[in-house]
């Protein structure tokens, strides 16, 4: 199966056509949570209709690492990420990704 992948040259394309378009976020939660955290990463983007206004386009729902962090990868432009604790509470925060670049997310929860 990977002499397959390989022959299809799948890293090659997405280097040449897609990569230059994402960046990556490196969520941390400050102070970590003493448990786990849901995390959500939306897309924010321009609508359709002209009229100025704005839609979220869903990217991921991933869980914190022990210490309250975790990444993703998405198309660069503006994002919301949220954190869900255990207790119910929701911390948002607003970001911008840059393409091909790491970008450090903090998010307060305490």
């Amino acid at each position: 199966m990977q002499s397959y992948y390989a022959s299809l040259a799948i890293p090659t394309i997405l280097q040449q056509e897609l990569w230059d378009f994402m960046g990556e976020g490196f969520v941390q939660l400050t102070p970590p949570p003493a448990s786990k955290a849901i995390i959500t990463v939306m897309r924010v983007v321009a609508d359709a209709d002209g009229g100025g206004g704005t839609r979220q386009i869903w990217v991921t729902r991933l869980h914190s690492g022990v210490g309250g962090n975790c990444s993703f990868a998405s198309l660069n432009g503006s994002h919301t990420v949220t954190a869900e604790l255990s207790d119910g509470s929701v911390h948002e925060v607003q970001v911008e990704l840059a393409p091909r670049t790491r970008t450090q997310i903090v998010v307060p929860v305490g």
